[in-house]
């Protein structure tokens, strides 16, 4: 199945507490199914794979750079691609959540969150 079919089955349909452990633990387990270490540093999370630094979700509050981190991950399964069984398991944690009001469709980051890490 492509990524925009199985996030078409789960958007909207999720409901996810927003406590901090429930957003460390969601965003911690998505980036490792996907191969990614996920390092949270106070408010900041920084994304690893191979042991060199992906992705940079600072500068905002915790619970906005969880959601730039879910939605790095997110773009990073790409669109309309095909999607190995392994990774299926985090289309659920990257899911929208059901709450409009605090979904990653309605979440604006800031200058300073969310950045792309050049890779070499």
């Amino acid at each position: 199945m492509s990524t925009d079919a199985l996030f078409a089955q789960f958007d909207g349909a999720q409901e996810f507490g927003f406590s901090l452990a429930g957003l460390e633990q969601r965003v911690t387990q998505a980036a490792s199914i996907l191969g990614f270490d996920a390092r949270l540093i106070g408010d900041d999370i920084d994304l690893y794979r191979d042991g060199r630094l992906h992705f940079l979700c600072e500068g905002d509050s915790f619970d906005e750079n969880t959601f730039c981190a879910l939605d790095m991950l997110r773009w990073r399964l790409g669109s309309d691609t095909s999607v190995p069984a392994e990774f299926w398991p985090a289309i659920r944690l990257l899911a929208l959540n059901r709450a409009a009001d605090r979904d990653i469709s309605g979440y604006r980051p800031s200058v300073t969150s969310c950045r792309r890490q050049p890779t070499q």
